[in-house]
């Protein structure tokens, strides 16, 4: 009796621990571990962490930030989708946040964070497990659905793998984005006709070694060959790969992206 009693306890135990083990592992698929938990450096403080439970249950992490309150009844905002690179920094964040900007701007701003690798698009489609773009569709959906955005002004910008993802974002979901600034990213060319209605502003540094500027320039070629008329190809010279530079964030290039409307 005692062995058949000991051989139920040993049985219930290691169920309970696969049990536990199984747990453990759908949790960590669902919410794997962020690139940065503080995307936006010290001003990371002036957003709020948030989830939000995709369709395949992952959670993605975002950073929101609003315009300053109260928000004047039946007014509506732009929103704009911050993308970071590669060491989960989003820059644009950053100046998305200061007084001036947040002043001349009112804004609702999203920051999304990856996991490892930190992929939000790519058009190598060996690279498509690793994406995480989608995720960010899903996400601006349900923004809309419970804030006061202006669906005519929704902009998404990021430098370097943010940069890239602009591009795939442009690419994979023209009708949803009002305007783009794709910093110092690359894609292929093959996509450039269904890119030709979406205002794409380009910048990339003459002296980048990391990502060859050549890339965005025949991007903007191949867009405006396609008979896009609203790509800006912007060429920074003795400037390299560098995405913390403000010359990437000078004013001009904010007031274009918030000039782009769907309804002019």
């Amino acid at each position: 009796m005692m062995k058949y009693l000991l051989s139920v306890f040993v049985l219930l135990a290691a169920t309970l621990l696969i049990t536990a083990t199984d747990k453990t592992a759908i949790a960590s698929e669902q919410r794997p571990p962020l690139i940065n938990l503080r995307p936006m450096a010290g001003s990371t403080k002036f957003y709020q962490p948030r989830e939000f439970q995709t369709l395949s249950d992952r959670i993605l992490t975002y950073f929101w930030l609003e315009p300053s309150k109260p928000h004047p009844r039946g007014t509506t905002f732009p929103l704009v989708i911050a993308l970071h690179g590669s060491s989960g920094r989003a820059y644009a964040g950053e100046y998305l946040a200061t007084p001036m900007m947040r002043k001349q701007f009112p804004s609702f701003v999203a920051v999304p964070v990856t996991p490892n690798p930190p992929i939000w698009a790519h058009p190598d489609a060996r690279y498509s497990a690793y994406e995480n773009l989608g995720y960010v569709e899903e996400l601006v959906g349900e923004l809309l659905q419970k804030h006061p955005i202006d669906r005519n002004r929704i902009y998404i910008i990021g430098c370097s793998i943010g940069g890239t993802g602009v591009f795939g974002a442009i690419a994979r979901y023209p009708d949803l984005f009002t305007a783009g600034i794709a910093l110092s990213g690359y894609w292929k060319t093959i996509d450039a006709p269904i890119m030709i209605n979406t205002p794409l502003l380009i910048i990339h540094g003459a002296q980048d070694s990391v990502l060859d500027p050549a890339r965005s320039r025949e991007m903007a070629d191949a867009i405006e060959e396609n008979g896009g008329h609203s790509v800006l190809y912007r060429e920074i010279e003795n400037f390299g790969h560098n995405c913390p530079s403000p010359k990437l964030y000078n004013i001009n290039i904010w007031r274009w992206l918030y000039a782009q409307d769907k309804m002019k």
